[in-house]
């Protein structure tokens, strides 16, 4: 399933790039991926914003600003793995990765019970 949702967010990029297609070539794309399910009780915010279920982002476009950004992590209930990338790039061929979130209940127990986590990541100008 994550697969396929990998796939068509690469599609919809390089749509954008064909000639005619809308400016969106020449801006930056960020998105976010959920490598793990999680249960209906993890929630993520970018830069303060509307809290959204991970199962409802997974994989997708998030809105981010140049420079210094926030991505905030919350779970109401003990999860076993967060595993987030956030890449950014301006065409297919320059992706960066601008934060990798990894973390195990295995090696780490706040995620054993409740809790929130933010995290700092810079979108190249």
């Amino acid at each position: 399933m994550n697969d396929i949702i990998v796939r068509i967010a690469a599609a919809a990029f390089a749509i954008a790039l064909l000639p005619g297609a809308p400016a969106l070539a020449q801006e930056r794309t960020t998105i976010l991926s959920n490598a793990v399910t999680e249960p209906p009780s993890v929630q993520l915010s970018i830069n303060g914003g509307k809290s959204e279920p991970v199962g409802l982002i997974g994989y997708g476009d998030v809105t981010v600003r140049p420079g210094r950004n926030t991505l905030t992590v919350r779970w109401e209930t003990p999860i076993k793995r967060l595993d987030f990338r956030i890449t950014s790039s301006t065409s297919p061929s320059n992706v960066k990765d601008v934060l990798i979130v990894r973390a195990d209940a295995a090696h780490d127990a706040r995620l054993r019970r409740a809790g929130s986590r933010t995290y700092t990541f810079t979108i190249p100008r």
